[in-house]
């Protein structure tokens, strides 16, 4: 049978027009270095799960592509700066206020945090995490653990992230690695798997050459092409955070950043809202897909900036927020070594589908 899949980058996750595909697959064997093992995806997860007698899983799949957005990477950081986060925290905004000391007058503005946050990452060679993400589709809860590794090596960052997704019975896995030269993506549902890849050095000049021509519906759910910080400063392309309060994040002290919707975005989704949009006035946020958010959470340790939860939230009438998904860093390992068997993948006797031409196309900028 026939799956209409959206392809992951995550992740996030996390630009490129949707590029939902169709590919039938018998699901041969495959494998990854040794000691690695296998685990799911969670919007692989929500489509499988939905499509069966749900008349929305077409608009999921025909609309959602989980991707880093496009924007201008960072100046490189020398490695004399390389000393304690915390300190090249203060160099930012030494008055940030700690949770002891926080009013409304002495909060320090997002844009600040965000900065912070994207060094916080950059300044780490080594991250380790287990990660957890949970949320709630369309009805059906999502929830799903993982592990993830990124060594900030050369221009691409390493990763390896992988993660078991369940919705119901259905169990899903995703895998998803990159050595700094190939970015693959492994995906099991049941009955199908698949095998794809982009060459890591063209997907990302093409996405810093589309310069925030972000896709029509493009959210980031996970680390992908680019690791953590792409996401992070995905974040930042798409959404505009306006507030900051002090909070507790299982005993952490975190700010906890929201915001919206930036009306350049806005204007992709509703295009039919386009003036409203543009003139500043009350907007019909209901008239989003069901399955995109119309505002985000970010959590930033107060001591060191770095994102240790991302919540993406749909508002519910005379209730809170619903969390359609957030993805959730912990027991974190700063101090490395990792071995570097983890960005090694060996496809085994899986077909392997090349999306780089088909990325870059998307993007509509030259290979």
């Amino acid at each position: 049978m026939a799956n209409k899949l959206p392809i992951l980058l995550a992740l996030v996750l996390m630009a490129a027009a949707a590029m939902p595909w169709l590919r039938s697959l018998e699901p041969p064997r495959w494998s990854l270095s040794a000691g690695s093992k296998t685990v799911p995806p969670p919007e692989l997860v929500t489509t499988q799960a939905i499509s069966t007698g749900s008349t929305q899983s077409d608009e999921i799949n025909r609309d959602t592509l989980l991707l880093q957005p496009s924007i201008p990477p960072a100046a490189p950081i020398s490695p004399a700066t390389q000393g304690p986060i915390s300190s090249k925290i203060s160099a930012i905004d030494s008055g940030m206020p700690r949770v002891a000391e926080t009013s409304q007058s002495t909060l320090p503005k997002p844009q600040a945090l965000l900065e912070s946050a994207v060094l916080a990452v950059e300044t780490r060679r080594f991250i380790s995490a287990r990660i957890k993400q949970q949320g709630e589709l369309f009805g059906q809860q999502i929830t799903g653990e993982g592990r993830y590794y990124e060594l900030r090596q050369g221009p691409i960052p390493r990763i390896h992230l992988e993660l078991t997704v369940e919705v119901g019975s259905v169990s899903t896995s995703l895998v998803q690695v990159c050595n700094g030269a190939t970015f693959w993506t492994y995906r099991k549902l049941p009955n199908l798997e698949s095998l794809s890849k982009l060459d890591a050095v063209r997907a990302i000049t093409a996405l810093e050459q589309a310069a925030g021509k972000l896709p029509r519906e493009a959210i980031a759910s996970s680390p992908g092409l680019g690791g953590l910080v792409r996401l992070i400063r995905g974040l930042n392309a798409q959404f505009e955070f306006t507030s900051v309060v002090a909070d507790q994040l299982g005993g952490l002290p975190v700010w906890k950043l929201s915001g919206g919707w930036k009306p350049a975005q806005l204007v992709r989704l509703l295009p039919n809202q386009k003036e409203a949009i543009e003139k500043g006035r009350p907007l019909d946020l209901t008239r989003l897909p069901g399955h995109l958010p119309d505002s985000v959470s970010l959590f930033l340790g107060q001591e060191d900036c770095f994102p240790y939860r991302i919540d993406y939230l749909r508002s519910v009438p005379k209730s809170l927020p619903r969390r359609l998904v957030g993805l959730e860093f912990f027991e974190l390992n700063f101090n490395g070594p990792i071995d570097s068997g983890q960005f090694l993948f060996t496809p085994g006797s899986l077909e392997i589908i090349d999306r780089t031409e088909e990325f870059v196309r998307s993007l509509g900028v030259g290979g």
